[in-house]
């Protein structure tokens, strides 16, 4: 089975967990690119007035979702939220998605409205989900073998 593991987050340990996950679960991996960023006031009234990105926002990926039997999809959470660059790509990928699974780097309980909203933009129930921290090495070896099967 081939998996892609497609995340943004910011450089640090949410970024660990991601490539943590793709590298356990023998995954390619997906960063995905902002191609206009959010800064300054326009950027503030773009993502808190406008609902974030759109999908001309973000780079075009170098793999295609499609080709992939699942798709693993990871987002720090922000205020109970996935980050608006992922908002962005499920977006604009929601067609070309096959089977997918979700992970989130943030609190568990914060993290439950993000998973929601993935599946609702996505249009699909993930085969898994999980939570991640980066010093949690068992739930990423857990989440990862999920999405290997």
């Amino acid at each position: 089975m081939s998996t892609l593991v497609v995340y943004y987050t910011a450089p640090g340990e949410d970024r660990e967990v991601a490539e943590a996950v793709a590298r356990e679960s023998g995954a390619e991996t997906e960063f995905i690119r902002e191609v206009h960023t959010a800064e300054g006031l326009f950027g503030f009234n773009k993502n808190v007035l406008w609902g974030g990105p759109a999908e001309e926002d973000i780079g075009e990926p170098t793999h295609d979702p499609s080709t992939y039997d699942l798709v693993a999809i990871g987002s720090s959470v922000e205020n109970g939220h996935i980050t608006a660059p992922v908002e962005a790509f499920v977006k604009a990928y929601r067609d070309d998605l096959p089977r997918v699974a979700f992970f989130l780097m943030g609190d568990e309980a914060e993290s439950r409205p993000a998973l929601r909203e993935l599946s609702e933009l996505s249009g699909k129930q993930p085969v898994a989900t999980a939570c991640l921290q980066a010093q949690d090495r068992a739930a990423i070896s857990q989440f990862a073998e999920a999405i290997r099967q």
